[in-house]
């Protein structure tokens, strides 16, 4: 409870339906959600499952949300922040496979009336067959109120259950040349997803952004190969499923495609004043990304480059006069820059060589002055 409190006070201070949707109950109260578009998983699919919230018209800034899932029958591969309502992160998404949980903390300044809100999204590998669980415990997850208390909202947990079968005569197994992993951005905004047809099998497939249109069961071209051209940023889903000659639409098969060309947004360094801060000489900065989020801050001073860095950094005394950059990337590797030149003088470059030179010269003259003791020796 202490980190959510800090870090809602924090930000309190900076800013003064899926097809398949398991929800705990249509109430006042506000709720956790979890939601799909799939029905049944095959035997080394993929689960991508949504966590939203619903905050039943309560203003809230901040979320710490603790989920259970059936470690035998599913791996988590990946939790993405990308597109989240959210955006601060006092800490990644993290996740214990031996346990079976995931934590997710994150939080808004200013607040925000949540209805069915996404705040992640969780990719899940089918290990083993059986019963896939996803829990959220409301007794350990919360909600907080924008009330600049931080105020404990009452809210629902929700349980969501997908079968795992063992038979994958009816999988379809999809790739894609253009987004190779599913679980990585790109910068290409050309989909490319590829499967082997079967003699006699119609398909109809999509690529939606919004899941809860139905997948119509229209057979399209069935030459295993679709092209979409031109998408623009953000998640998709590639959506197919195969009619057979039996007449029956088989299981939908999932496969995600996530494009981002966007930098993050543009920020700026900031340097407080020592006495606001403790008497500690500091920058800070923080910046978002409305597609993929944000990986990671890079840091160069002069030609120094000092590689990963958090925010905020101390102030070194070597920087002094040198112009600091900051680079903010985000999960598709664009990048965005923000400058800042650290007060005070350099070390006069000329005079530093004029010293070099100097030093030199008397050890030049030092050694020489030994050699000729010597030979009069």
């Amino acid at each position: 409870m202490d980190r959510i409190m800090k870090f809602i006070i924090l930000a309190a201070t900076v800013m003064s339906g899926w097809p398949l949707l398991a929800s705990a109950q249509a109430s006042p109260v506000a709720a956790f959600e979890l939601a799909t578009p799939q029905t049944v998983v095959h035997q080394g699919g993929q689960l991508v499952i949504e966590l939203r919230i619903d905050s039943a018209n309560q203003s809230i800034n901040a979320a710490d949300v603790r989920l259970q899932y059936n470690a035998a029958v599913l791996r988590v591969d990946h939790v993405s922040q990308g597109q989240s309502v959210f955006t601060l992160w006092p800490e990644p998404p993290r996740w214990d496979p031996r346990a079976g949980t995931i934590s997710i903390i994150g939080g808004r300044p200013g607040g925000l009336y949540a209805s069915h809100a996404a705040i992640a999204s969780m990719t899940f590998t089918a290990v083993a067959s059986g019963l896939a669980e996803v829990v959220i415990d409301p007794a350990s997850s919360g909600l907080y109120a924008n009330d600049g208390q931080g105020t404990h909202l009452n809210a629902v947990g929700t349980r969501l259950e997908i079968p795992v079968s063992s038979d994958a005569s009816q999988a379809i197994d999809l790739h894609s040349p253009t987004q190779p992993d599913e679980q990585q951005w790109s910068t290409k905004h050309k989909v490319v997803v590829e499967w082997t047809p079967r003699s006699g099998t119609a398909y109809s497939y999509d690529l939606v952004t919004d899941p809860t249109v139905v997948l119509d069961e229209v057979p399209d071209q069935s030459s295993g190969s679709v092209t979409y051209e031109s998408v623009i940023d953000g998640a998709f889903y590639f959506r197919i499923k195969a009619h057979a000659a039996t007449g029956v639409w088989g299981p939908m098969t999932v496969r995600r495609v996530l494009i981002d060309s966007s930098p993050p947004e543009a920020f700026s360094i900031i340097h407080p004043d020592p006495q606001d801060v403790a008497g500690k000489d500091i920058i800070s900065w923080t910046t978002t990304d409305a597609v993929s989020g944000i990986d990671h801050y890079l840091l160069d001073v002069g030609h120094r480059h000092l590689g990963q860095v958090t925010s905020p950094r101390h102030v070194e005394s070597q920087w002094a006069g040198q112009l600091v950059v900051v680079t903010a990337v985000d999960s598709a590797g664009n990048s965005r820059q923000a400058q800042w030149r650290a007060p005070g003088q350099p070390l006069n470059q000329t005079v530093m060589v004029a010293s070099g030179v100097v030093l030199f010269t008397l050890a030049v003259v030092f050694i020489s002055s030994s050699a000729w003791r010597k030979r009069r020796r």
